[in-house]
């Protein structure tokens, strides 16, 4: 339900248009038509249940069969890999490997379980969603829990250089770190607000402040009037700000997704104009709006934005 209400961006004609037309659509057509997404459709089909029709599927089969079309995608291909699938033959799935499937990809890291099976990833994928299997729920907890002890900005590069570097250039590397990602959501946000679903987009005008938040929690954290105490829940709201797959995931909605991330920068930058002082949050905002003005437009509009369940685990995490 809050998960709903957070991102209640698509109108009911929408979604109407959506389940008559997805089962016989091409996918990327429809994102067109509807002006929204690719990602964004297939997530809203997904969690409608609905699926390519047979008779589409062997459409689209046929029309890869066509000699015209094989000319096509062979001008494309690389010689060496035209020449794999030409000798490659397609090779069908054992009553065995489907059982072993249905057994472990509900708990078992995709990639880990195509490599024991010696399948792509994107054939294992695909055999999950023929069969509706789905990762349990504490499986994704898992993930999420490994995520917050090991923040994924840092996993790769700080771990190998852990032991061999001072503190003084770790400390260097995540900055480096939050430098880049602050570029990457720039990036990203720029193009989402100046896309159909960004302009129209209800929450449009609080998305826009992501960047300048990110950037802020960044400053306050390497600022030494700030007090430890701030200085780790500052550290919380980056981590958080950093993983993909939160509590309002946008690696599968897009930007929308960062309203989460809103809310707990909010709740955190609250505690250190509270603990600390409101003229070291002024003298490092950079954005264009108050900022004491529009954290409690965040905070007062949480509930709305998530849904209370979220907003109270948001609240939590850096209690």
């Amino acid at each position: 339900m809050a998960k709903k209400t957070a991102v209640n961006i698509w109108t009911k004609a929408e979604l109407n248009k959506l389940k008559k037309e997805y089962s016989k659509t091409d996918t990327q057509a429809l994102a067109k038509k509807l002006g929204r997404t690719l990602e964004a459709v297939r997530f809203q089909a997904k969690k409608h249940g609905l699926k390519k029709t047979k008779s589409y599927m062997q459409s689209l089969y046929k029309a890869a069969s066509k000699p015209a079309a094989k000319k096509k995608a062979r001008k494309k291909a690389k010689k060496t890999v035209k020449k794999k699938a030409r000798k490659k033959a397609v090779k069908l799935w054992t009553k065995a490997e489907l059982n072993k499937l249905k057994k472990e990809y509900s708990k078992t890291d995709t990639q880990a379980l195509a490599k024991k099976l010696k399948r792509t990833l994107e054939a294992v994928r695909f055999q999950a969603k023929k069969h509706g299997l789905k990762k349990t729920k504490s499986y994704m907890q898992s993930l999420y829990e490994s995520q917050m002890a090991k923040p994924p900005h840092l996993q790769n590069t700080m771990e190998e250089k852990a032991s061999e570097e001072p503190k003084k250039n770790n400390e260097k590397l995540e900055q480096d770190q939050n430098i880049n990602f602050l570029h990457q959501l720039n990036r990203q946000l720029d193009t989402w607000l100046n896309s159909s679903e960004g302009k129209n987009h209800e929450h449009r005008e609080l998305l826009a402040q992501a960047p300048d938040t990110f950037s802020l929690l960044c400053t306050l954290s390497n600022d030494n009037v700030v007090s430890e105490k701030s200085k780790s829940k500052l550290a919380k709201a980056i981590t958080y700000f950093h993983l993909k797959f939160d509590l309002i995931p946008e690696a599968f909605i897009g930007p929308p997704g960062y309203l989460d991330d809103l809310i707990i920068s909010a709740l955190t930058i609250r505690y250190v104009m509270d603990y600390d002082n409101k003229d070291v949050v002024r003298n490092s905002w950079e954005g264009n709006k108050d900022i004491t003005a529009l954290i409690a437009e965040i905070i007062e509009k949480a509930d709305d934005l998530v849904g209370p369940d979220i907003h109270k685990k948001l609240a939590n995490k850096i209690a």
